[in-house]
């Protein structure tokens, strides 16, 4: 079996420890480095190639994002899951905008939890954690764009299947909540990032967001202040 190569860069020992430990349990992974700082994580990265690079947020000499930004760029295979203790949505805007794959809260997830978001993501899924993700739509929802005609081009269902994106639900639950079928559902979302021009669905919906085509107050999702 080909493993999948993980490199862990936390600037924690405790943590890049334990990951390590937990990555050794799984059969199908394997920990081919790991770096205490962003810097080193860049070279390490630039080194070994690995399918999957956790990055830590906050890191000396150089911060999680910076050095993802540097990885996207010495390695394009290489996909980056950030692991953070926070869920500021600054932290989670600046993670998309260098194109990190996914961003999961260190509180937020257990062992199993972490070792099925590297699966995902190395299957080229995005996964972004829901309590950090509904802060940042509702901060982008303050100010969203209320000129609608620049965009247009959504139907109704694919708005329907948006908003659904943007409380956090799968695929699955989107299919059961319109009696549709989750290759539908599939099939409306290859579509709406064809209209969009974006490439996930959490592009998507901050798209929608940003252009008032959601209407945040109207999602169901948990209302905590941002820290």
């Amino acid at each position: 079996m080909e493993k999948i190569r993980v490199l862990i860069a936390d600037d924690h020992a405790l943590v890049r420890e334990s990951l390590a430990r937990l990555l050794r349990q799984e059969e199908d992974m394997e920990c081919v480095g790991e770096a205490e700082d962003g810097e080193a994580a860049i070279k390490l990265v630039e080194k070994l190639s690995p399918d999957i690079a956790i990055i830590d947020v906050a890191m000396p000499k150089i911060d999680g994002i910076e050095a993802a930004r540097e990885i996207k760029k010495v390695s394009q295979s290489t996909r980056i899951l950030v692991l953070s203790g926070y869920d500021y949505a600054r932290y989670v805007l600046a993670c998309l905008e260098v194109g990190v794959d996914g961003y999961v809260l260190k509180k937020n997830l257990p062992a199993s939890g972490f070792v099925n978001a590297i699966r995902m993501v190395h299957n080229g899924e995005s996964v972004f954690d829901q309590e950090a993700t509904g802060k940042l739509f509702r901060r982008l929802g303050k100010s969203a764009c209320q000129d609608k005609d620049s965009y247009s081009g959504l139907s109704n269902r694919e708005l329907e299947i948006l908003s659904s994106a943007a409380e956090g639900m799968s695929n699955k639950e989107i299919a059961n909540k319109l009696c549709i079928s989750e290759s539908t559902v599939a099939t409306h979302f290859v579509n709406i990032y064809r209209k969009l021009k974006v490439e996930s669905r959490i592009e998507a919906v901050i798209h929608a967001i940003k252009g008032g085509l959601i209407a945040i107050d109207n999602l169901h999702m948990n209302k905590d202040s941002e820290s």
